[in-house]
């Protein structure tokens, strides 16, 4: 009798378990998690497994655009994967261990892309951040913890959900001065920001960024005043967020992740 696994509550569980994961890495986990318990017996059962659990998970989360860069990215490492090997068995028993190096990796790349930012947080820096990322409250983290840099941060209340308050609420912990500030208030507020750091729920193959609501107002703003001031922008995103079934970019990314060495 083929043991039963529901793919959405076993998300759903990691996310709730662990709070700092992000959806994409939440998917990840799940579908190896999967595979572990149903140990598929062709390479066919195998991607036809795979495929279906992906659906599934797409269509009981209502957002699921970093949720879908995980599983597209997932699912590209197991098609690059089936031929490398001879015979099923040796695949089905790299398969797990693989895909669970491939988990360790990529929760790695947000450690990384922190690390890549922390030398354009200067002292007296005043940072416009809008809502909550993950990504983007490592890089500040660092750069209080680890550079003992002294900045201000400004932080969008993010409407409707008050993602920003959440950020506020982390950054206050961690003794960085914040305030939180509504979301119509950017274009008041500019003047006295030296730096913008946000994060992306997804990036586009064109290369366009996903985010929260009121995104696209703030960078207008920043496009209209850019060239009278020495304010910059930065995206800061973990490499798992790329949306789309652009082959080469997802092959680009899985050997990132499998070839770079942990630390």
């Amino acid at each position: 009798m083929a043991t039963e696994f529901d793919i959405t509550e076993t998300y759903l569980k990691f996310l709730k378990e662990d709070k700092d994961m992000t959806m994409p890495i939440a998917a990840i986990e799940s579908l190896v998690s999967m595979l572990r318990i149903k140990s598929p017996s062709t390479s066919s059962e195998l991607i036809n497994l795979v495929s279906k659990n992906i659906d599934l998970l797409k269509s009981s989360i209502p957002n699921n655009i970093s949720l879908s860069a995980g599983c597209d990215l997932f699912m590209r490492f197991i098609l690059r994967n089936t031929n490398v090997y001879g015979e099923w068995e040796t695949f089905s028993q790299n398969l797990v261990e693989n895909g669970e190096l491939f988990v360790q990796r990529a929760k790695e790349s947000r450690e990384k892309s922190a690390e890549f930012g922390v030398p354009f947080i200067k002292d007296d820096d005043v940072i416009l951040v809008h809502s909550y990322s993950r990504v983007v409250y490592s890089l500040l983290l660092k750069a209080k913890k680890e550079k003992l840099t002294r900045f201000k941060v400004l932080v969008t209340e993010s409407r409707p959900t008050g993602n920003g308050y959440f950020m506020a609420k982390k950054l206050r912990e961690a003794d960085i001065p914040v305030e939180v500030i509504v979301d119509n208030a950017v274009g008041y507020v500019l003047h006295n920001v030296d730096k913008i750091l946000v994060g992306a729920e997804g990036v586009a193959e064109s290369g366009g960024i996903i985010n929260h609501i009121y995104f696209h107002w703030l960078q207008t703003i920043y496009l209209t005043v850019a060239t009278a001031s020495a304010i910059w922008m930065k995206n800061i995103i973990e490499n798992l967020n790329v949306v789309g079934k652009n082959f080469w970019k997802l092959d680009l990314l899985i050997s990132l992740l499998m070839n770079t060495s942990s630390h």
